[in-house]
């Protein structure tokens, strides 16, 4: 079942507290699984991890001020990697998906 996300921490120092962005991948990931979707799920798991801020598109994702789950932030991350995976112009996202699929299926 999904867990309830902690509360909004704000800016604490200049420097934006991620870790609610991070748990709004994992409640994600719950409803996911909830609903049959246990690659969604695991896509969505591995990026509460993996994401940091030494990239572009993790450091937006990670300091997102607003309210990740009613923003439909991290189903708009997984649509826009779906969207690049099935262009075929990013090979480095396949190794990415295939770390996914290891896990989808090491659950089974």
């Amino acid at each position: 079942m999904p867990t309830r996300l902690p509360q909004r921490a704000g800016l604490e120092g200049g420097i934006f507290v991620t870790e609610a962005n991070r748990a709004a991948f994992r409640t994600q990931a719950g409803f996911c699984r909830a609903m049959g979707a246990p690659f969604t799920a695991t896509v969505l798991e591995t990026l509460s991890e993996v994401l940091n801020a030494d990239t572009r598109t993790g450091a937006r994702v990670l300091n997102w001020s607003g309210d990740p789950m009613a923003e439909a932030l991290t189903l708009r991350l997984c649509g826009g990697l779906h969207a690049l995976a099935r262009s075929g112009k990013d090979d480095a996202l396949g190794g990415f998906l295939d770390l996914v699929a290891d896990r989808v299926h090491a659950a089974d």
